[in-house]
């Protein structure tokens, strides 16, 4: 795999002018996407980003998740460090994401927890898409959980209900509201996991699947 950070010069160059094209263009997509929509629970979100949290989600609702954050600020984010997410890393960095940590399960996975664990000591924040980055569906892994065990740090489940939608193709069926619909964000509350408790994958599961719809 050619990482992102490949140390090949030529590479290097080539793999960044590719994320700050896309990147930028995805950008711009989400800013007029999102500017149709109608979006309740902003107040909630607002709350959300002044507190300290791990913020955990399902895959499918990643672009959702860009359309209604349209700035983030004091993050460190955990991300696959494959050649062709450079426009997702760009994306992230112009919402104000500005420490990311290269590695997903089965690359540099356990360093990159490390690094997210000792970014969220030191006081920022988090984001997991926890049956990334390749799935399957909707079956958590543990990241999260263990960050959370290991910072102290609760971590809040953020579903989405949502009128008219597409679903994109790939693994996980990405939604993306219809302009002009309306989208409710809907933030669980907080999850403080103890040193002691057994890191236990049907726990989250179980956790991530019982949320509330919420009427539009």
């Amino acid at each position: 795999m050619i990482r992102v950070d490949t140390k090949n010069p030529l590479l290097a160059v080539l793999i960044g002018i590719y994320g700050w094209v896309f990147g930028l263009l995805f950008w711009i997509f989400c800013k007029i996407w999102s500017s149709t929509l109608q979006i309740k629970g902003a107040e909630e979100r607002e709350s959300l980003l002044e507190s300290r949290y791990i913020l955990v989600l399902w895959h499918e609702d990643l672009l959702l998740f860009f359309l209604s954050f349209p700035r983030l600020s004091n993050q460190i984010w955990m991300n696959h460090p494959a050649w062709f997410m450079k426009p997702i890393h760009v994306t992230l960095y112009l919402l104000g994401v500005r420490n990311l940590a290269l590695g997903s399960s089965g690359n540099s996975g356990k360093e990159a927890l490390a690094t997210v664990v000792e970014g969220i000591k030191a006081g920022m924040n988090t984001v997991v898409a926890v049956d990334g980055p390749a799935g399957p569906p909707k079956q958590s892994k543990p990241g999260a959980i263990l960050m959370a065990q290991q910072t102290g740090i609760p971590f809040r489940r953020l579903s989405y209900t949502y009128e008219k939608h597409y679903r994109l193709g790939g693994w996980d069926k990405k939604v993306i509201p219809t302009l002009f619909s309306k989208v409710c964000i809907q933030i669980g509350p907080p999850i403080t996991v103890d040193s002691d408790t057994n890191i236990n994958k049907e726990r989250m599961n179980e956790w991530m699947h019982a949320g509330k719809s919420v009427r539009l």
